[in-house]
């Protein structure tokens, strides 16, 4: 299968079958990039409760579901699904109230991440 080089949506291949598939595969992944807004930050433990829609960053060290999927953008559509993050993703995070920038390697908030310049510039 073919991806795009960013977010890896699937994309379609001459005379593919089940188009459906993909195509909601990708509606998905854009929903979630569109929206930008998740629950949680730095969860281990999937949620007991959850609708279709909850989107949370995993933390560093998740567990059942998530065990291999640390930092990523974990997000519940009839099962857990996720998008490993690429330098540069933003996310505002409710329980935070604040946007949380992914600087390749960790996820910072983004009043650190200027508190961050301000000092590299002293």
């Amino acid at each position: 299968m073919v991806n795009t080089s960013h977010l890896l949506i699937p994309l379609l291949m001459p005379n593919q079958s089940q188009k459906e598939v993909i195509i909601n595969e990708a509606f998905i992944i854009i929903d979630v990039m569109l929206n930008r807004g998740v629950k949680s930050i730095n969860v281990d433990t999937p949620p007991n409760s959850t609708q279709n829609g909850d989107i949370y960053i995993v933390g560093d060290k998740p567990t059942e579901e998530w065990v291999t999927k640390n930092k990523h953008i974990a997000y519940y559509q009839d099962g857990w699904r996720f998008i490993k993050p690429n330098e540069g993703m933003q996310f505002w995070v409710n329980d935070k109230d604040q946007i949380y920038i992914y600087n390749g390697e960790r996820w910072i908030s983004f009043a650190d991440s200027i508190i961050q310049i301000l000092k590299n510039q002293s």
